[in-house]
Order: structure tokens, then sequence, then C-alpha cells
């Protein structure tokens, strides 16, 4: 599936510059799909999951200088707190996957397995100190621009890590 992909983006690129003779990067970033919302949220999923070979696979595939740390940050933050909001009602269920089936909004079905495997991996504490420890990061990041690709990298493999193992 990914040979597709990139030959349909290098199709939209050889469409774009039938009339050009220059391309620019960023020109090229803004028409193709490749550092899109749909590697992001592979590359958190398998962090929290601590699958440190596909972590490491999907960051490879990504823009690393135009990555966008708050957003990416962010991202994380939501599915932290969905995670929170999860962990929270799972008392109230027999079993992962009713609490997964009940959830609102809908759980997509390809993403249950690996959100049920979240769900074992993380215990409500460690969800919620990394929840504040995205905000200092958040933080640390838009104070030291120049360093914020280190930092960020670091948080993540930090989380990844401790994903790893718990699995």
């Amino acid at each position: 599936n990914d040979r597709n992909n990139l030959k349909n983006e290098i199709e939209k690129i050889k469409s774009f510059s039938l009339n050009k003779k220059k391309i620019e990067t960023d020109e090229i970033k803004s028409i193709t799909n490749f550092s899109g919302e749909h590697k992001t949220d592979n590359l958190i999923n398998e962090c929290l999951c601590g699958n440190i070979q596909q972590y490491k696979k999907i960051l490879s595939e990504l823009y690393i200088n135009t990555l966008n740390q708050i957003f990416l940050l962010r991202v994380l933050g939501n599915k932290i707190q969905r995670l929170l909001s999860m962990k929270e009602l799972e008392k109230d269920y027999s079993n992962l996957d009713s609490l997964l089936s009940t959830s609102k909004p809908p759980i997509f079905w390809k993403e249950k397995p690996m959100i049920k495997k979240q769900l074992t991996i993380w215990n409500l504490n460690d969800l919620k100190i990394t929840m504040h420890e995205i905000n200092n990061i958040e933080i640390l990041c838009k104070k030291n621009p120049q360093i914020s690709n280190s930092i960020f990298m670091n948080f993540f493999i930090k989380i990844c890590k401790k994903a790893n193992s718990f699995s």
C-alpha cells in the first residue's frame, strides 16, 4: 500500500510541476500527505504501546526538521486525556471490551486493539503524571526553541520506553 501512496504522491508532484521550472520544498510538503495526520496518530499510538521499533520507523518517515512539537504534544495530550477518562470508567465495566464498545465518542474498530493494549499498559496514576509532564514539556519547548527538538524527542522516547517496560 505504501508503494501505491508513493506513486500517487509522485503523480501529484508531476502534475503540480507541469507549468513550473522550480518547485520549493514547502510547496511539495503542502501538496503531499506523507507527514500527514495518519502518521502522527500512528506515531503516538506506537509510543503509548511501547513499540519502540515501530515508533522509530514512523519517526524516520516523518520530516524530522519540520515536526510541529506543540501539535504532537497536544495530540498526545488528547489521547492521554481520553485514556484517563476511560481508566476512570473502567471499574464500572466487567471487561475492557465492554468499556470500549460503549465508549463515547465511539472507537473505530481498527483502533480498539491498540487502545485496549494502552489501557492495560498504563495505570491511572502514570497517565496523570504523563499529562502533567506534557504541559511542562510544552512550556520548555516554547521557552527553548533552539533545543526544543531534543527536549521533545527525549520526552517521547521516555514515554515509549516506559510503556515498553510495562508491556
